[in-house]
C-alpha cells in the first residue's frame, strides 16, 4: 500500500510533484519513527501471553506499548503540523508546495500510533486472517481513493487518501481486537478495566 500513491502520483502527475510529495511522505514517517522498534519488541511478548493465556501480561504489554508510541509520536505530530512549511522549506522553497500534504500524512501517521500494535496484536495470537483481511480492504481502498483523488486534487488528494486509509486499516484492527480479543487499545491506556473483560 505505501507505494500506491507514489506509482499513481507519477502516472498522473508531472515528476516534481512527485517529489514534493515523496519528501512530504517520509517527513510524516518521523511521526512513527520509533515504532516499528516497539512493536518489534512487543511482538514476542503478545505471542508468550497469549500462549500462556496470560490476559493481564497480554493487556500490561499492550498498555506499555501503546503508551511508548503515543509518548513519541504525538510531540512529532504536533511539531510537524504547527509549520509544516518551515520544514519542508529545509529541502527547498518547491517543496513548501507539499505543506498540506506533510499535514494529511502527518495525521494518517498519528491515528496509526494512537491505535498502538493492533496489528502485531492479530498476527501474534492467531487471528492472522483477519489481520490480512483488513490489510487488503484498505489497500483496495487506498487505491480507488487515489484514483478518484490524485486527479482531481494532486499531490493533496492523495496525502488524504493515504491518510485515510492508514486511519481505516489502524481503526479496523483495534475494532478486531476488540471484537476477537476482548481487549481495547484505548481502555488499555487510560488504565480502564474494559480491556481486561473476556
Amino acid at each position: 500500500m505505501s507505494w500506491t500513491d507514489t506509482l499513481l502520483l507519477g502516472h498522473f502527475l508531472e515528476e516534481d510533484q512527485v517529489g514534493i510529495y515523496r519528501v512530504a511522505f517520509r517527513m510524516a514517517a518521523v511521526v512513527t519513527l520509533v515504532q516499528a522498534a516497539v512493536n518489534s519488541y512487543a511482538a514476542p511478548l503478545f505471542a508468550e501471553c497469549h500462549a500462556s493465556g496470560d490476559r493481564t501480561g497480554l493487556k500490561l504489554a499492550l498498555r506499555q506499548t501503546t503508551l511508548l508510541n503515543v509518548a513519541f509520536s504525538v510531540p512529532a505530530f504536533v511539531a510537524l503540523v504547527a509549520v509544516p512549511a518551515w520544514w519542508l522549506g529545509w529541502f527547498g522553497d518547491a517543496f513548501v508546495a507539499g505543506s498540506m500534504c506533510l499535514v494529511w500524512l502527518a495525521v494518517g501517521q498519528v491515528v496509526n500510533a494512537l491505535c498502538g500494535p493492533v496489528m502485531y496484536l492479530l498476527n501474534m495470537t492467531g487471528h492472522e486472517r483477519q489481520a490480512q483481511r483488513i490489510v487488503w480492504i484498505a489497500a483496495m481502498g487506498n487505491l480507488v481513493m487515489n484514483v478518484w483523488a490524485i486527479p482531481r486534487f494532486g499531490i493533496e488528494g492523495a496525502a488524504a487518501a493515504t491518510a485515510f486509509s492508514m486511519g481505516l486499516w489502524n481503526v479496523a484492527a483495534a475494532v478486531a481486537v476488540k471484537r476477537l480479543l476482548g481487549l481495547s487499545v484505548w481502555d488499555a491506556v487510560r488504565g480502564g478495566q474494559n480491556s481486561t473483560n473476556a
